[in-house]
């Protein structure tokens, strides 16, 4: 078995998605194959890798794969379990959040954060500048990140207590203080039976359950929804 020497080039030996598991391998083979498939052999093929993430790998059998790059390079990695909802997480660098690094953001634009990689992936096909935060739970480097590179920020957290608590705790620790820095709600869509989706990722399920006709609705709803940004 060949080992790999750095996280892009073990990223690049991983094998495509070959089905649709869940919305996720879904999305990637829809949208030019970002994401990678890890087995329990591609565990061995990184000797970087923590003992308890090739753990994680072999238990599950088979993990989606979504990296997070800085420029061309691979600075960390979001492995989501083909046969449930877990996910584990291998950071080479921590400073950068997912999603921060594909494209150069003049500050006049606006950043959107939502919590999870899939919707921070998916979102950016249609508006550049989108990270992920992993979770509602935003530290401080985060932070002065955020209010580093721009003077407003869309909280695309899930549509749901856990999503509209930190927003509100953001807004009231960050938001408006001296009028340079503010933070604006930005949630999903309606769907057709007239509530909301939990998360933009949730769009992404009429995608994999093969109902065409609503997905081209709620992603043209989408589209028209990030041009009121």
């Amino acid at each position: 078995m060949k080992t790999c020497d750095n996280l892009t080039e073990y990223f690049n030996s991983l094998p495509e998605i070959d089905q649709p598991y869940n919305k996720y391998a879904s999305y990637s083979l829809a949208f030019n194959n970002p994401y990678k498939l890890a087995t329990g052999y591609d565990a061995f093929s990184y000797n970087k890798l923590e003992p308890y993430l090739r753990q994680f790998i072999i238990d599950q059998g088979k993990c989606i794969v979504m990296p997070n790059y800085f420029k061309d390079e691979v600075i960390s990695l979001v492995f989501r379990s083909c046969s449930s909802k877990q996910f584990r997480y291998h950071n080479v660098c921590s400073n950068i959040p997912y999603g921060a690094g594909v494209n150069d953001k003049p500050y006049y634009k606006s950043w959107i954060i939502v919590e999870s990689a899939l919707d921070s992936d998916f979102l950016r096909n249609f508006y550049p500048y989108v990270i992920s935060t992993n979770g509602v739970t935003i530290s401080k480097t985060v932070i002065d990140f955020l209010i580093g590179t721009s003077s407003t920020v869309y909280c695309g957290f899930d549509n749901d207590k856990s999503g509209n608590e930190a927003f509100h705790n953001l807004c009231m620790k960050y938001s408006g203080k001296d009028k340079s820095f503010h933070i604006k709600r930005f949630i999903p869509p309606m769907s057709l039976d007239g509530s909301y989706f939990k998360d933009f990722g949730d769009i992404l399920e009429c995608l994999h359950k093969k109902n065409f006709s609503d997905y081209d609705y709620y992603l043209m709803a989408l589209k028209n929804l990030i041009l009121t940004l």
